[in-house]
């Protein structure tokens, strides 16, 4: 009933070993039990079915392959990407019992059929070789049913007689049991059906004597009949074993997705299509867009990865020369004009993170852009240039952005956002204004990675990353789309990251904060969050996003669509709010549906009540909601505008490095009239002069006679009282180089935002501002740095902490060093529950730490000029922490890290 390699995926989940991190190779030792009809003796050879990946479960397009018996019962199976071992014994009465062994699984870029069905022969006949056991089965991939067709299941019971059968149905969201039935069962095979009408994902459990048997299935509803284009859901997909377009895209187009983003390494990659001279093969390409616009789905053309033809050190990060550019731009046309129905290309992915330490430099990213626009419009000028694809780097950003040239070689703004629906907006907020001063207000923006994790395989990786499990997942994800589009603006769109889970939770090796992002398993079986994302395409696609609304004194926020929609959460996961405490008007109709789009509640507003501890909740029938949520949006863009006006009224200085006594000047200059205060950190290490006239605030700054480091604040109020005021930091080292600026946190620096990371405006030592890190922790925060390293000093560390840590937790402050563009070392500054680095490229050891929250307690370390792993060196500066409880506490303040 299912596929053979995707049911031996499903059945033996959990037990894969990853070969390669991102499981595009598996290997399973064996052995996998088998039956079939046919005595051992008499089977001649086994024969793979392999289908077409264009054409899945289609005999006319498949081929079948012939493996003789190496021995009787024994066959050796080997295609592209499916090699084992089949051995077979003759059981009484008549047929076989077997096992696979020394399976392994290849890539489905060099499978180029999808091994569907096994059988063996005796020279005539074919007889199926089945997967051994007692199951429930179901017809269709993932085991996804939609709208009210029947939920038709298959127990499968070799051998068995007959007999009758309690079954349950678990809803999975809720841990609750819903229904429960009784079956009469045949032998061999039996087909029943379970009345189940409700959305979601339930577990069926066949209570068999002794051997209850499981079934994941999931119910959604039907989708909308929407043209893509107005259409805001989109999904990053992945593959491993299979291909993605033969069983990922009708599973995600039954769920509502209407645009699809490829990966890094596919069909879409001028690497894949062209890996030598003389040749250049589409046909995968081919494929898949048919089998997309059999499903009414559009192609997000991802422009990523150069030809090695070019001949360059790396395929990824490498600048052109104008000779390099110029077939670049020659490959551009080619391919743009052999996809006509692609109208949306994104040039490159996430840019600023192959940006450091290589020549893939912003500056050579902003004219990379332009001659790849270029070649674009050249070729379709209706198509749509897709820039950025930001991972985070605010400094890149600038950089890319400054003089406002990038503005008009993109047409839509690409972003990608990890961050909790709680912090989502928060973490937005410097990119956003760096494109706000840059040319970009009303530009479109796709927000085109977003995710989060969930996995209930194993409890050590939810122990370890906590916040996701399967449920947490569902939660966020029809959120943090809706945040998306609110921060996107009109024609936004967003795309989850990704459908099938990249890496392997099962194992702690494989263990990463992204590990678990996919909402389906291996084998194609939907997490809750599949039937969440159906949900929300169903209740609010095809309807334009109004705005975001949080409610005062709460942790309730909406956002609003048009059409009298909106999603309404709790930030803590709990509670319960009246409708018209959210803002609807008394005598409204309304009516509540949970996130997967089952009908809760109705009524009039002035006697409904949501309750948010069961997820989020759509509502239908508030105009007044509809009303609020646009006209804040409206004020906040508006506010955005007139700070992006202030902003680039007054310039920005770059830091100050003096020597000793060394005098220097600077000057800001700002509209006629404006009024401009200032003042210094404490112990600034230099004396400050101050010169302001009509349009221009001036000085000196005179270093003194010892090393040290701080920052004037300057404030500037323009003449307009509509303009906000402007804050300007002028930094000033002497006779020293900082790594990091503003470290004790009077001010917001956004490098260090991160899940679970915020700056308190009035904590830390003085009470003028420090980085708090809330519990449980979880991951690694950057604070990238492009200042080369001074030769022949050492590397010193300073910090203030203070905290409340429960006993797990593991803290480390490391620099990380480069050279070259390639790693040198890392110096592991200070630790908690972590062991030294050994090694030669880890110079220096750990200071241990004691951390309490009845005080403060200072970290002092250096790394002497002798101990650094080489000349010309950049670093990056980060901190890993992990473990420990919500109530755990990390403060930061007073941090430097210089020469």
């Amino acid at each position: 009933m299912q596929p053979f390699l995707v049911e031996l995926l499903a059945q033996e989940r959990g037990k894969w070993t990853f070969l390669h991190p991102l499981g595009s190779s598996l290997s399973h030792p064996g052995p996998v039990s088998l039956r079939t009809a046919l005595p051992a003796e008499r089977a001649g050879s086994a024969v793979l079915r392999l289908d077409a990946p264009e054409f899945p479960g289609k005999p006319a397009h498949a081929v079948y392959r012939e493996f003789p018996a190496k021995t009787p019962g024994r066959f050796e199976l080997d295609v592209p990407g499916f090699s084992a071992t089949l051995t077979l014994k003759s059981v009484p009465g008549g047929g076989s019992v077997g096992a696979l062994s020394g399976i392994k699984l290849g890539s489905a870029v060099k499978a180029d059929r999808i091994p569907a069905a096994l059988y063996v022969t005796d020279g005539g006949k074919k007889f199926p070789v089945l997967l051994d056991g007692f199951k429930l089965q179901s017809d269709r991939i993932g085991h996804v049913f939609t709208g009210d067709e029947p939920l038709l299941l298959h127990l499968i019971r070799p051998g068995g007689g007959a007999l009758e059968a309690d079954y349950t149905v678990t809803d999975y969201f809720r841990n609750r049991q819903i229904g429960r039935g009784r079956i009469k069962l045949a032998a061999g095979e039996t087909a029943f059906s379970v009345p189940l009408k409700s959305y979601g994902s339930f577990t069926v459990t066949v209570e068999l004597p002794g051997s209850p048997l499981q079934l994941r299935v999931t119910r959604i509803p039907e989708p909308l009949d929407l043209a893509p284009e107005d259409s805001f859901v989109g999904m990053n997909i992945f593959q491993q074993q299979i291909r993605y377009y033969s069983y990922q895209l009708p599973l995600f187009a039954k769920a509502g997705v209407r645009h699809i983003r490829p990966w890094l390494a596919w069909e879409n990659t001028w690497t894949m299509q062209q890996p030598h001279s003389g040749v250049f093969d589409t046909s995968q390409l081919d494929a898949m867009l048919r089998r997309l616009a059999l499903h009414g789905q559009k192609y997000t053309y991802l422009l990523y990865g150069f030809s090695p033809v070019l001949n360059l050190p790396s395929t990824e990060k490498s600048a052109l020369n104008a000779k390099q550019m110029r077939l670049w731009r020659d490959y551009v046309k080619r391919i743009v004009a052999h996809c006509r129905s692609v109208d949306d290309w994104e040039v490159w992915n996430e840019p600023d993170l192959l940006s450091r330490d290589s020549d893939f430099t912003a500056e050579f990213y902003r004219e990379f852009l332009k001659e790849t626009s270029r070649a674009i419009r050249e070729t379709n000028p209706s198509a749509r240039v897709h820039g950025i694809s930001l991972a985070g780097n605010l400094d890149w950003l600038r950089k890319v952005c400054e003089g406002g040239g990038a503005a008009g070689n993109i047409d839509i703004v690409t972003l990608h956002d990890y961050t909790p629906p709680q912090r989502f907006l928060q973490g937005e907020t410097g990119r956003q204004e760096i494109l706000d001063k840059s040319g970009f207000p009303g530009k479109t923006q796709f927000f085109n990675e977003i995710g989060s994790g969930g996995f209930d395989g194993n409890p050590a990786y939810t122990g370890a990353y906590p916040g996701t499990t399967e449920r947490e997942q569902a939660e966020r994800l029809a959120v943090t789309y809706a945040l998306a589009l609110h921060v996107a603006g009109p024609g936004g769109k967003a795309y989850w990251f990704c459908s099938l889970d990249p890496r392997d939770s099962t194992r702690k090796p494989h263990w990463n904060f992204d590990s678990a992002f996919g909402l389906l398993y291996l084998g194609g079986q939907p997490k809750i969050a599949y039937a969440a994302l159906a949900g929300m395409a169903r209740m609010l696609d095809g309807n334009e996003c109004l705005g975001h609304v949080a409610i005062a004194d709460s942790p309730v926020r909406y956002v609003a669509f048009s059409g009298k929609r909106a999603i309404v959460w709790s930030d803590s996961r709990e509670g319960e709010i009246e409708a018209t405490a959210l803002g609807c008007r008394p005598d409204e109709e309304l009516t509540v549906r949970d996130l997967f789009g089952n009908p809760v509640d109705q009524g009039k507003a002035a006697n409904l009540t949501l309750k948010l501890n069961d997820g989020p909740r759509f509502l239908f029938g508030s105009g007044k909601l509809s009303e609020t949520a646009a006209e804040s949006r409206k004020a906040w863009m508006e506010e955005r505008r007139l700070a992006a006006e202030a902003e680039t009224a007054v310039n920005t200085l770059p830091v100050m490095e003096l020597e000793p006594n060394e005098k220097r000047s600077f000057e800001f200059t700002m509209p006629p009239g404006s009024r401009a205060i200032w003042s210094e950190t404490p112990e600034f290490p230099a004396g400050l002069r101050v010169r302001t006239g009509r349009d221009r605030v001036s000085g000196e700054i005179t270093a003194g006679g010892t090393a040290g480091a701080g920052v004037v604040k300057f404030t500037f109020r323009l003449p307009s009282e509509d303009m906000p005021e402007v804050i300007r930091w002028l930094p000033v080292d002497v006779g020293r180089r900082s790594f990091i600026r503003g470290g004790s946190f009077f001010h917001d620096l956004l490098e260090f935002c991160h899940p679970g990371v915020r700056v308190e405006a009035k904590g830390g030592v003085d009470n003028s501002g420090c980085l708090r890190l809330g519990g449980p922790f979880r991951g690694r925060i950057h604070h990238p740095e492009q200042l080369p390293m001074l030769p022949g000093r050492p590397l010193r560390f300073k910090a203030m902490l203070k905290g409340r840590l429960s006993p797990d937790v593991r803290l480390s402050f490391h620099a990380a060093m480069f050279s070259g563009g390639h790693w040198a070392g890392t110096w592991r500054i200070a630790a908690l529950g972590e062991p030294p680095l050994e090694g030669k490229k880890y110079p220096g050891t750990p200071l241990p730490l004691s951390i309490s929250p009845d005080g403060w307690h200072e970290v002092s370390a250096e790394l002497p000029a002798g101990r650094l792993p080489g000349k010309d060196l950049t670093l990056i500066f980060y901190i890993d922490v992990n473990g420990g409880e919500a109530a755990d506490w990390l403060l930061i303040d007073n941090l430097e890290l210089y020469q």
